[in-house]
């Protein structure tokens, strides 16, 4: 149930579908070097629980180069989990993305995190998360940053971007 994961420079630190469960894992110093990626992906059913997502980062600024901490997608459930110290960048994305209707993140922290410059229209994209479909519930999200974007047509927050009708913040 222990694990520690570090060091990782692939697209993925963590995929995981179906019925996985991660627990008791703290996931440490990823980067991205090209390609688009999520450090930490979730989807099906997955349960994330008791687990620390840290420095986690993209330092590079080109479109090629996007990266995000944490992506829920499926029916994955996230909890008690701290998401903190991570640098990404991705258009339509945050730090933590839910993307699902029944994927959800619950009592966690999110905090600290910062979304780099993103030079696209038409997106919307957080430094702490960016909902567009699923529950956010009972979670502290805190001082988060966004480096924002000079072009028009873009939305951005520091702490919370909702981006569709589907979602559920409690």
């Amino acid at each position: 149930n222990a694990c520690m994961t570090t060091r990782g420079d692939n697209n993925a630190m963590i995929h995981a579908t179906g019925a996985s469960v991660i627990k008791n894992c703290v996931l440490t110093d990823f980067t991205c070097p090209g390609g688009n990626g999520h450090a930490v992906y979730v989807a099906g059913t997955t349960e994330m629980s008791d687990t620390v997502i840290r420095n986690i980062s993209t330092s590079n600024t080109t479109t090629f180069n996007q990266l995000v901490a944490v992506y829920l997608a499926g029916s994955a459930n996230v909890h008690d989990c701290i998401i903190t110290n991570n640098m990404v960048r991705r258009s339509g994305y945050g730090t933590v993305t839910i993307a699902s209707a029944n994927a959800a993140l619950r009592r966690s922290l999110v905090k600290d995190n910062t979304h780099i410059r993103v030079e696209s229209r038409n997106g919307n994209f957080a430094g702490g998360v960016c909902i567009s479909a699923g529950t956010l519930e009972d979670c502290v999200i805190d001082g988060n940053a966004v480096k924002g974007s000079s072009l028009d047509d873009t939305i951005y927050a520091g702490g919370l971007c909702i981006s569709g009708s589907n979602t559920k913040i409690r």
